[in-house]
Formats: C-alpha cells, sequence, structure tokens
C-alpha cells in the first residue's frame, strides 16, 4: 500500500495539525515553550516498520504510550520515546518531587508520560476524526517498556498481525531546555486503513473540485 504525493501531503498536513494542537496543550502542562513537527509520514507492512526506523528503535527499550481506537477506524495508537528522552519530559512535568508514602518515583514518571503521550495521541486522532467527519473512539491509555517487535506483538492474535498496515510517524518535539525525538505509530486493519486513506482522497478531490469551479468563475 504506497502513498501518492497527495496523500502524503493531506495526511501529513492533518498529523501536523494535530501536533501542534498536542504543542500548545503541553505547552501550558510543562510551562515551557513547545514546538513539534511530523517532518515524516509512510505507510509500511508491520513486518517492515523496524526498516524505516532508527536501528535503535528496534533493539533498546522503548517507553511507550499506547491506546485502542475503534470506530471509523480499527487498531492502536503507539507513541515511542528512548526511556532517557521520555523521563526528561517526565521530570519536567512532576518536578523533583519526592516519593509519597513509599511510592517509587518511577510510577510517577509512567503517570507523566502518560499524560504526556495522551495529550499528544488524542490531539492527533481527534484532528483526523474532525477532518473526515467521522467518530473515531479512543480506549484509555496504556504504558509498556519494551523493544518495537515485542510492542507490535503484543495483543495482536493468531495471524492478526498479516492484516494490519501502519502509519509511521516521526514527531520532533522541541523545547526552550530540550529537545526530544519520538515516534507515533497508528496500526490499523487494512480494511482501516484503506478506508482513511478513501476518505482522504475524496476530501482532497472535493476541494481541488471547489478550488477549480472558484477560478472557472
Amino acid at each position: 500500500m504506497n502513498l501518492d504525493a497527495t496523500q502524503r501531503d493531506a495526511l501529513s498536513e492533518i498529523a501536523n495539525i494535530g501536533v501542534s494542537r498536542a504543542a500548545k496543550q503541553l505547552s501550558l502542562l510543562l510551562d515551557d515553550a513547545i514546538d513539534m513537527r511530523v517532518p515524516d509520514l509512510r505507510i509500511a507492512e508491520l513486518k517492515d516498520v523496524c526498516a524505516l526506523l532508527p536501528e535503535a528503535h528496534c533493539d533498546a527499550s522503548l517507553m511507550t504510550v499506547y491506546q485502542g481506537l475503534d470506530g471509523y477506524i480499527s487498531g492502536r495508537a503507539m507513541l515511542m520515546f528512548h526511556s532517557e528522552e521520555s523521563r526528561a519530559l517526565a521530570q519536567a512535568l512532576v518536578g523533583n518531587v519526592p516519593p509519597i508514602d513509599g511510592q517509587d518515583m518511577r510510577a510517577f514518571e509512567h503517570e507523566a508520560v502518560m499524560e504526556i503521550g495522551n495529550i499528544i495521541i488524542s490531539s492527533c486522532i481527534s484532528v483526523v476524526a474532525d477532518i473526515l467527519g467521522r467518530e473515531i473512539i479512543l480506549t484509555v491509555p496504556s504504558y509498556g517498556e519494551d523493544t518495537l517487535p515485542n510492542l507490535l506483538r503484543q495483543d495482536w492474535h493468531h495471524g492478526a498481525s498479516a492484516d494490519m498496515r501502519v502509519m509511521v510517524m516521526h514527531a520532533t518535539l522541541r523545547a526552550a531546555h530540550r529537545d526530544v525525538n519520538g515516534t507515533l505509530l497508528i496500526v490499523l486493519t487494512l480494511q482501516s486503513m484503506q478506508a482513511l486513506l478513501d476518505q482522504v482522497s475524496h476530501l482532497v478531490a472535493t476541494h481541488q473540485s471547489r478550488l477549480d469551479g472558484a477560478t472557472a468563475d
């Protein structure tokens, strides 16, 4: 399943609107000027995802926030950070708060990472839903630490992975005091991915038709 130039441009624009919305919320949450961009977007089969990512993404343990998707599209969204980068974000959110009642500081970090991940994922998915005019339901966020191949295998039953496609979006988060690179994966059933691309193509064609009509007038 290959994207043509029009589909890639449209999806990239949608993704950047989503992360821009997330950046505004994170700026308030972290009390820092946040800028986010999605410089690259591709679609691949589940088995080929690692080939599109830096080697460290597939070999190292990643901090990952993931949420299930249902409604117009069915699958899962996964936001991944390298452990040290996500830990720096978490520290910016929770500060140097000492453990309370014997709780491990890592529990606070996990909650902070989930909050950040939920903001980014929900912002991107809500923009997709708004632009397409379709309902997309998100489950509550979950947290995991593992290598990407293991994370991709989780929750998919026998043979299900063969019918999945992945939208791979590299996200760059820049702040006054830190730069963080993450990857957002939208893992969808083949049917959902095709429905999404068809709807995007329809919207682009409708927009172009209106522009052509306005020019003719």
